[in-house]
């Protein structure tokens, strides 16, 4: 027998929208993908992971529990570091193309990784410079 629906539970398939992005960060979105388990937003000036209330609370034990995100970088797609790591290995880690042992989200994950490495030295540099 199927337990009734409760209230979080109409609340949580309901449809709805969220604006991703800092108030300093009005570009659009590039695109979306997971990395490392977390769906990301690609925006001009940012990266943000975005995490469902559903995620959060898979038990649906916290009704106010809202959807998130967490700006992850400061630097998005109209950056060329960006467009030329992560968004390059998003494109050519596809396993359509690669064989079964290669693990096309632990490579995602490990250049994202790397990705964050590389902001920081460039942030470093810059303040270096000054």
């Amino acid at each position: 027998m199927m337990k009734a629906k409760g209230q979080i539970d109409h609340m949580r398939e309901a449809g709805s929208s969220m604006s991703i992005g800092t108030s300093d960060d009005r570009s659009a979105v590039t695109t979306m993908f997971a990395i490392g388990g977390t769906l990301h937003a690609i925006k001009g000036k940012g990266i943000y992971a975005v995490k469902m209330a559903d995620e959060i609370d898979p038990e649906r034990t916290n009704a106010s529990i809202p959807n998130s995100q967490q700006r992850v970088l400061a630097i998005g797609s109209d950056s060329s570091l960006v467009s030329k790591t992560l968004l390059t290995a998003k494109g050519l880690f596809n396993p359509i193309h690669l064989p079964s042992s290669f693990d096309c989200e632990k490579a995602l994950a490990l250049v994202f990784d790397a990705l964050k490495e590389l902001a920081a030295m460039q942030e470093f540099e810059a303040a270096y410079e000054k």
